[in-house]
């Protein structure tokens, strides 16, 4: 099976930076494969000076072009930062969003039981020239209401539903005291991304990074980090509004202990092809494992990218039946390119 690597994102090489994580990636309609992730200047802490960064290749991967912040924080404090990016295009269009979380604070998020005491929320912007150049930043802080601590983006992608809906994973930390204080979510637009609503519904399991596929016409699969060695899956039939589990939640695809993963859907003779990339293991950060399925249930292994300890995150994006994969991997990002033919009949 043939599997190439590169790096698109090196330690004290791109950005003056000591540090990558949270990789993100999406493939444009003119063929322009956009990856990215955190630009950690000062090394591996989720607290600290963080901004997002970007480079662009026009030969899906095989070079890439010089390095771009897009969402830069505002260095309000010492450890300003916007982490944890989202790519979505609109295949419409072809407008590209990056979605990040947006930390004016020396704080930790997940250590905030008041919404006051935090200044966290959503920001995006967006590129009409596949990433060539992009918007000034916007914030989305209207979407929290008063029991958020935070309305943020997953890391990772979004996607375009069938109907044309906008689809951005998302996560809540709340306040509220009869429920999980984090919870899996989506954030939609049906106008482009002109405007974005939070549709109310809310994984009811404590859950947080989370990626999302259209199945059927209009079925939403939510599949969410967990704090139980096992990922929590749902679906939605109301675009966000309520949340069920799947028959697989909870017991089939394993995690380490809180870790996020990743998951895409191609098609294959015109038949839907499930994938999902993450660590391999409940025990540590270490085999990430591509595997397959042809009806989000029964699973099988396709590859190892990496056998040893990593950081554990991934995207995946595609175009056709070429995955394109990226893994964090000792403070650098790293590009796995995989064909997937071998699913044709």
């Amino acid at each position: 099976m043939k599997v190439e690597c590169t790096t698109y994102l090196t330690a004290n090489e791109n950005f003056d930076s000591k540090y990558f994580r949270i990789p993100f990636c999406e493939v444009t309609n003119h063929n322009v494969l956009i990856a990215g992730g955190d630009i950690r200047y000062n090394g591996s802490s989720d607290v600290d000076n963080i901004d997002i960064g970007i480079r662009r290749s026009l030969d899906l991967g095989n070079t890439f072009l010089e390095e771009q912040k897009v969402l830069c924080n505002q260095r309000s404090v010492e450890k300003s930062r916007i982490l944890d990016a989202c790519i979505l295009v609109d295949r419409q269009t072809n407008r590209v969003f990056i979605f990040g979380h947006n930390v004016d604070s020396n704080a930790l998020w997940e250590h905030t039981k008041e919404p006051s005491a935090i200044e966290a929320y959503m920001v995006y912007t967006y590129s009409d020239d596949d990433g060539a150049t992009w918007a000034p930043k916007r914030s989305l802080a209207h979407l929290k209401d008063e029991t958020m601590v935070s309305f943020f983006p997953a890391p990772g992608k979004g996607i375009q539903m069938e109907d044309g809906t906008l689809v951005v994973p998302c996560q809540i930390k709340t306040n509220e005291q009869e429920v999980p204080s984090i919870q899996s979510c989506i954030m939609i637009s049906e106008d482009g991304g002109n405007t974005w609503a939070f549709p109310g519904g809310r994984v009811e399991a404590f859950s947080s990074e989370c990626q999302v596929v259209e199945l059927d016409s209009g079925i939403l699969m939510l599949n969410c980090r967990s704090y139980a060695s096992y990922r929590r899956v749902y679906l939605s039939y109301d675009k966000g509004k309520t949340w069920v589990p799947h028959e697989t939640d909870s017991h089939v695809l394993v995690e380490p202990y809180a870790c996020q993963g990743s998951f895409d859907k191609i098609t294959v003779d015109g038949q839907p092809l499930y994938i999902f990339v993450n660590p391999n293991s409940k025990e540590k950060r270490e085999k990430i494992t591509l595997k397959v399925s042809k009806d989000t249930i029964n699973w099988q292994e396709h590859v190892m990218l990496v056998e040893e300890e990593t950081d554990g995150y991934t995207c995946i994006c595609h175009l056709d039946h070429l995955l394109f994969i990226a893994v964090e991997r000792r403070g650098n990002i790293e590009l796995y390119k995989v064909e997937m033919n071998c699913y044709k009949s």
